[in-house]
């Protein structure tokens, strides 16, 4: 088997796979350098994936107690003072339930580890769990690509799995993709015991998949539009010019590194 030892899978590692076989083989098997810009203009990426980040540190510091006004007032760019406006608008932080910012849950899963990191979770008295998501694109959410994304698929399959009491129904489990561009825009969706099998069957078959291919198999995608936003682009001969991230469907502001979490606390569960 080609993957690291105590590899875990998570979204994004899946996703990359889905995309593009060779994108996971240099990302997560060689752990190859990146080569190239990811996308330009630069400083803009740079600044989308700063403010993605202030608007997170805002909704946890604002989660774990810190006093909603003192955050307010310590926003100076207007950008970021929009976003958080619209999430205070929203009422998301009045849902009655306990909360769960920026949790890591790890379950046992087809011989490895599947991992999901948690923008939110409110367990509601009524038993439900949500699954809160921010997203800070600049483009207007899409359901059908929100749907087909791994993400979509892992988090409501980690969270179902936990072990802890008390057990949450796959019925009861919702997942939202928030969006502080477009606040009246989110997306959510449901599950069911069924929808919850069949995301576990797919995982599960391209975890193996993986683990069966050589590495010759770990072919490049041939959809060569999304190599523009690919920072190995230039290793597979599919041009050294970034993608332009105002056309880019999602900014990532984490990768693979968000999920370098303490292995003694693996078993934490929400």
């Amino acid at each position: 088997m080609l993957l690291p030892e105590h590899f875990s899978f998570n979204q994004q590692n899946l996703e990359d796979f889905v995309n593009c076989r060779r994108l996971f083989q240099l990302r997560h098997i060689q752990r190859q350098e990146w080569p190239s810009l990811e996308s330009e203009p630069v400083r803009e990426h740079e600044a989308l994936m700063s403010l993605g980040e202030q608007f997170h540190t805002l909704v946890y510091q604002q989660g774990i107690g810190i006093p909603t006004e003192q955050l307010t007032t310590s926003i100076t760019d207007p950008i970021l003072g929009s976003w958080w406006n619209s999430f205070l608008t929203a009422g998301i932080d009045m849902i009655e339930g306990t909360r769960q910012f920026e949790k890591t849950l790890s379950i046992p899963f087809a011989g490895h580890r599947l991992m999901a990191k948690y923008d939110l979770v409110i367990l509601t008295p009524d038993g439900h769990a949500l699954i809160y998501d921010w997203k800070t694109s600049q483009h207007e959410p899409q359901r059908k690509w929100l749907q087909g994304r791994m993400q979509t698929k892992v988090y409501p399959l980690v969270l179902a799995a936990k072990t802890d009491p008390p057990v949450i129904e796959s019925a009861n489990i919702f997942m939202t993709y928030w969006y502080p561009v477009f606040p009246d825009s989110a997306v959510q969706f449901s599950y069911s015991e069924e929808t919850l099998r069949s995301n576990r069957d797919l995982i599960s078959g391209l975890i193996h998949e993986i683990e069966s291919l050589t590495l010759e198999e770990f072919t490049r995608t041939e959809k060569a539009k999304m190599c523009e936003f690919c920072r190995y682009r230039s290793l597979c001969e599919r041009g050294s010019k970034a993608g332009d991230v105002r056309q880019q469907e999602d900014v990532e502001i984490t990768d693979a590194s968000a999920f370098n979490i303490d292995f003694g606390e693996l078993s934490s569960q929400v």
